[in-house]
């Protein structure tokens, strides 16, 4: 009996540390990966204005998510 709940509970532990550390880690090494051959293929696109882009996006997000908390 002891035997199963010992299992259940390494299962347990096993899932939670790759779900909290080892799968982001490796989705955020994959999207790397995937951005530099994006932009490795696709030169006429400078990853300077994505990368500027992008930050206006973030920023935008940022300033309608401190508008929501305040209504």
């Amino acid at each position: 009996m002891w035997y199963i709940i010992i299992v259940i509970v390494a299962l347990y532990l096993v899932y939670r540390f790759s779900v909290a550390y080892l799968f982001p880690s490796f989705a955020k090494r994959n999207l790397e990966k995937y951005k530099e051959r994006f932009f490795e293929e696709n030169p006429h696109i400078s990853s300077q204005k994505y990368n500027q882009k992008m930050s206006k996006e973030v920023e935008n997000d940022s300033i309608i998510d401190k508008r929501r908390k305040y209504k």
